[in-house]
């Protein structure tokens, strides 16, 4: 449970309810029943859905299988019209080009299985099924020590690149197509 979260139900009095369960399987909640699904820096954790019959060529290479999974089940569960707040870190922040820069690894938090683009968080939204309200992205984290970003955006402007939607984390609003 997150403060957004306990301010959706201590602020709007809108009941809610914590699921912990692996989310790469079939969630086990009724269908349509929920007008908000909150995932909050969950994506970018989840490993592939292997089974044990999975050949090791799927095994061998990052598929996303465990993300669509995970999206798709929420897009189930949703009544049409309903919403699914996500955030995940941005893989094409400019930090993480400044962590590349000082020859660091580029996740923003080196644990997760993948970090995802702004490119890639919608595409996978639409394959299950979800319309994009909104996607932003944000600086939420501190600056690495060894540079600075507006530097590094400038930079990034003159050599002619898009500097938009490069904060280290993105914000989407996705609603259930009715």
């Amino acid at each position: 449970m997150s403060r957004i979260a306990n301010y959706f139900g201590d602020s709007c009095g809108m009941a809610v309810r914590d699921y912990t369960d692996d989310l790469r399987d079939p969630i086990k909640l009724d269908s349509a029943a929920f007008d908000i699904v909150l995932m909050l820096e969950v994506l970018e954790h989840l490993n592939d859905r292997h089974t044990p019959a999975s050949p090791i060529t799927e095994i061998a290479m990052y598929t996303g299988s465990g993300a669509i999974s995970c999206l798709q089940e929420a897009n189930r569960i949703l009544r049409p019209g309903g919403y699914l707040v996500l955030t995940t870190p941005n893989a094409a922040s400019v930090d993480t080009l400044g962590r590349t820069l000082l020859k660091m690894h580029p996740f923003q938090y080196e644990p997760h299985v993948r970090e995802y683009a702004p490119a890639d968080v919608k595409y996978l939204a639409k394959l299950a099924g979800f319309h994009i309200q909104a996607a932003t992205t944000f600086f939420s984290w501190n600056e690495l020590p060894g540079y600075r970003r507006e530097v590094l955006l400038k930079a990034i402007g003159d050599l002619g690149y898009d500097t938009a939607d490069r904060g280290d984390d993105a914000f989407y609003l996705l609603s259930k197509l009715a």
